[in-house]
């Protein structure tokens, strides 16, 4: 059996459920009742016969820490985090992308896709980020419409809108770039489940 730490973190954009094993943070999702179905689901896939109880855990305060700096647009301040990340190839594949991407800088889905090895797969990457199971640390608000348009997120379209324009506020202007071109300037992550 798999032991599972969790608390509610407070936000400005509403509270959300951090969630912890052993090996790191594994779940940082907003406190509504689809995202919660989703947390469920996830955990009862990837975290076979978990146990999970309300109690404190370093990765959650780390979280909470981390959380704090983003929301104060101190992104300089923002630490590595452990994390414990599960999910399918192609998923772990989006997410890594998305921890590439920038602060302030946007991509499409059909990019994103493409970044990852599956040019045709706009739909499955939007699939990946839906499942995203850290929400603002794998920054899945970044990902928009092949137009520029918001679309879908978790937490509510106004959620991703004020993430957008936190970033932005913070000195961190909303580049209109070729997004394949804002993840290419980074380098690959390495082999950890680390964040910065």
């Amino acid at each position: 059996m798999e032991y599972l730490s969790t608390e509610t973190i407070d936000t400005p954009i509403g509270p959300m459920q951090a969630v912890a094993s052993a090996q790191g943070l594994c779940a940082l999702e907003f406190v509504t009742p689809d995202r919660q179905h989703l947390l469920q689901a996830r955990l009862a896939r990837w975290y076979h016969g978990h146990r999970i109880e309300q109690r404190s855990h370093p990765s959650i305060r780390a979280a909470a820490r981390w959380l704090r700096s983003y929301f104060n647009g101190r992104f300089d301040e923002l630490t590595e985090l452990t994390l414990d990340l599960r999910g399918t190839p192609f998923e772990v594949r989006v997410w890594q992308a998305l921890r590439r991407l920038p602060i302030g800088e946007t991509i499409a889905y059909a990019a994103l896709a493409t970044h990852v090895g599956s040019p045709k797969g706009a739909r499955a990457a939007g699939g990946a980020s839906r499942r995203n199971p850290l929400s603002i640390i794998i920054p899945c608000h970044r990902v928009i419409g092949e137009q520029g348009q918001l679309t879908g997120y978790g937490g509510g379209i106004e959620q991703k809108q004020y993430l957008l324009t936190h970033e932005a506020a913070a000195g961190h202007p909303h580049v209109k770039e070729t997004h394949r071109e804002a993840l290419d300037r980074v380098a690959p992550p390495a082999n950890s489940t680390s964040v910065k």
